[in-house]
């Protein structure tokens, strides 16, 4: 299953049920081989997409294929 978030979409929001007040803490490490990334901060998708081989005006996120980036994002389970 393929979900296409905004790519601000806050990391405690798209994991659900594991998120916040889950009580489980998550923490994720991703190299980023594909459309779909969430926390970002505002911006940044469109800076690396005006990156060179980033995408540009294609409206593809291919800066995000390459496994040149990564994120690493973390959930305390709390509120």
């Amino acid at each position: 299953m393929q979900a296409m978030w905004d790519p601000t979409t806050p990391f405690t929001e798209a994991i659900g049920s594991l998120g916040t007040d889950s009580g489980v803490r998550t923490l994720a490490l991703r190299t980023c081989k594909a459309d779909v990334v969430v926390g970002l901060p505002p911006g940044e998708d469109e800076r690396l997409r005006a990156t060179e081989g980033g995408g540009g005006d294609s409206g593809c996120r291919k800066w995000a294929w390459s496994g040149k980036w990564a994120v690493v994002q973390f959930c305390d389970g709390k509120a």
